[in-house]
């Protein structure tokens, strides 16, 4: 578990109120890294638990659209920030039940590899 997970959501949640320009520009690990510690920590303390919902739920939205804008501009020219992008995404599925809705659920790498 992360250390002080309060902490760890207070940070997190002040990074996004403070930094919103930042995230989304071009979806990749600074989402991950970011969405990471806000969920994980969530899952271990209830702190701001109703903030954390919203900014997961707002973030997601324009998230999912960054991405589609992404998809149907450019691509992804590069695998890791694809992975992280999948990854980010299955971990919205698994923080917001029934929000991102995919065939099959999405199966997170990072329970089995923790590359961040």
């Amino acid at each position: 578990p992360h250390p002080y997970p309060f902490r760890v959501i207070d940070v997190t949640l002040d990074m996004m109120e403070l930094n919103w320009a930042i995230f989304c520009q071009k979806p990749g690990i600074i989402e991950l890294q970011w969405l990471f510690c806000l969920t994980r920590s969530s899952r271990i303390c209830t702190h701001r638990s109703e903030e954390v919902r919203q900014a997961l739920t707002h973030f997601s939205s324009r998230y999912v659209d960054t991405l589609l804008q992404l998809v149907e501009t450019e691509g992804f020219n590069d695998l890791h920030n694809a992975l992280a992008s999948v990854i980010a995404l299955t971990e919205l599925q698994n923080a917001l039940p029934g929000l991102i809705h995919s065939r099959r659920p999405l199966r997170q790498v990072l329970d089995r590899r923790p590359f961040i």
